[in-house]
């Protein structure tokens, strides 16, 4: 294990502490420490479940990791030094374009007539959501029908097929994009503002507990009720 890797495992188990009560480790003995071995893990959260096997495990462990967080090269310089080996997915790209370049005004028009048309926050989702009803259909028609002009109606309807699928995918590989930088930025926040940190995760588990408290009540006023 190298100076690197080993100064990260303890800022890693520096962080599981502090997010966590309690870490149970059950039966480590079935992981050698020499020799190959593939470790196989529940993968709910792209940044925990690192932490977690870092900090249990104590051989050097090479995670692999999407080539798209390869991109920056600073992040790469990163996850190269301490063993991260890239995968390079062919579809995560072709499709997340191809997605994105089809699905750009579906998305973006309807967001834009909202903040255009709405003053208060809360009427923003609403308009949004109206607006997506009536444009979505609108534009994939337009953008359907352009492509059985330049082509034929085999590949239009194949088309028209593609593009809900591949839109969600591209909305999603966004989306996973998106939770990575909150949980870089909450990471660099923590390391530079502990106290801060601390004060956010605390009012975090403050409305959690409310919301909590708040089903309990409902579900007990509502008992018996037809709705």
């Amino acid at each position: 294990m190298d100076p690197l890797y080993a100064f990260v495992q303890v800022v890693g188990r520096f962080w599981i502490w502090f997010f966590f009560k309690a870490v149970e480790v059950r039966h480590p003995e079935l992981v050698p420490r020499t020799g190959p071995v593939l470790l196989c893990i529940n993968h709910p959260n792209n940044l925990i479940d690192s932490l977690l096997v870092g900090a249990v495990v104590p051989r050097k462990v090479h995670y692999l990791a999407a080539a798209r967080f390869f991109r920056n090269p600073l992040l790469a310089s990163f996850l190269t030094a301490v063993g991260v080996i890239a995968i390079y997915r062919r579809q995560d790209d072709p499709i997340f374009a191809y997605g994105a370049a089809v699905n750009a005004l579906p998305y973006l028009v309807p967001r834009w007539i909202a903040h255009r048309v709405t003053t208060e926050e809360t009427d923003y989702a609403t308009a949004r959501f109206l607006s997506s009803i009536v444009l979505i259909p609108l534009f994939w028609g337009l953008e359907t029908w352009l492509v059985w002009r330049l082509s034929n109606l085999r590949i239009a309807a194949l088309f028209l097929v593609s593009l809900p699928v591949s839109g969600l995918l591209a909305y999603r590989y966004l989306g996973g994009l998106s939770r990575l930088r909150s949980q870089l930025r909450f990471s660099r926040l923590a390391l530079i503002r502990n106290q801060a940190a601390r004060q956010l995760l605390a009012q975090r588990q403050q409305i959690f507990d409310e919301l909590e408290r708040a089903k309990s009540d409902y579900l007990v006023a509502t008992r018996g009720s037809s709705f």
